[in-house]
């Protein structure tokens, strides 16, 4: 219901659920501009040196989540965030109401395919890390392989052999487990300090 004025909106219990009020300055809006062929791959390149930076400042990403979690600051809209956040972000995006000020459809899709196509971009660079059990530190071990097997033979020296990563399993388990530390942080995070 509103007041003479119109501008105050409560509930059937008189709770106060929205007030306009006067401003001065500019009003956000939204808009869908249609950007040249030739501007992608600086986007893209945008995004990659982000995930990349993103993933370079990792551990003090977690500590800044972790503080938010317990509540010593506020959570940053630019900081790590967990599938719980990743959702809820999803969520938001899509469930844009329908009306004035609004997202419109195509715009909608359009953060959709962007947050699809980041995680993708965000999951491949880490998983390129050289470290044991992620892919990276597969590929670390063959090319750690390839050049001893050149260095022997520039050397000439007989063919080392294959290098036995199974060596690493020690810090295989450590990074796993280090892994689901991290994930549990996130979510736990996520669900009490929100990204908003």
């Amino acid at each position: 219901m509103r007041d003479d004025q119109g501008s105050l909106v409560t509930d059937s219990t008189g709770t106060v659920l929205t007030r306009s009020r006067p401003y001065v300055g500019v009003a956000p809006a939204t808009e869908i501009r249609r950007v040249p062929l030739g501007e992608l791959p600086g986007m893209v390149a945008q995004a990659v040196g982000g995930t990349l930076r993103a993933i370079a400042t990792l551990p003090v990403g977690l500590y800044h989540v972790v503080a938010a979690g317990l509540g010593l600051e506020e959570r940053s809209t630019t900081g790590v965030i967990g599938l719980v956040g990743l959702g809820r972000y999803a969520g938001q995006v899509s469930s844009t109401g329908v009306g004035e000020g609004t997202v419109p459809f195509a715009g909608r899709v359009s953060a959709m395919l962007s947050l699809l196509g980041s995680l993708n971009l965000a999951l491949f660079a880490f998983n390129l890390v050289p470290l044991l059990p992620l892919d990276g530190g597969h590929v670390a071990g063959a090319c750690w392989e390839g050049l001893r097997r050149r260095w022997a033979a520039v050397r000439g020296q007989p063919d080392p052999g294959p290098v036995d990563i199974a060596r690493l399993l020690p810090v295989s388990q450590v990074v796993f487990a280090l892994l689901v530390v991290m994930a549990v942080v996130l979510v736990w995070a996520d669900l009490v300090a929100p990204v908003t």
